[in-house]
């Protein structure tokens, strides 16, 4: 599945970790987790012949 950020660059789901993610946690107040909250577009088409079919998602990795 491929992602897509705000100005609509692709890319997979490690390439989003990697460069919107890692170093950018947020501390949760009171507790003792860091998250991360994008807000990206999903791909859902299963192959690259197939028309493309592209949804808002809101991602949170949490640690």
């Amino acid at each position: 599945m491929k992602y897509r950020l705000a100005d609509k660059s692709e890319c997979s789901a490690a390439e989003l970790f990697k460069t919107q993610v890692k170093g950018r946690w947020q501390k949760l107040a009171g507790l003792p987790y860091q998250t991360k909250s994008i807000v990206v577009e999903l791909n859902l088409a299963e192959t690259a012949k197939i028309e493309p079919n592209w949804i808002n998602l809101k991602t949170s990795v949490e640690r």
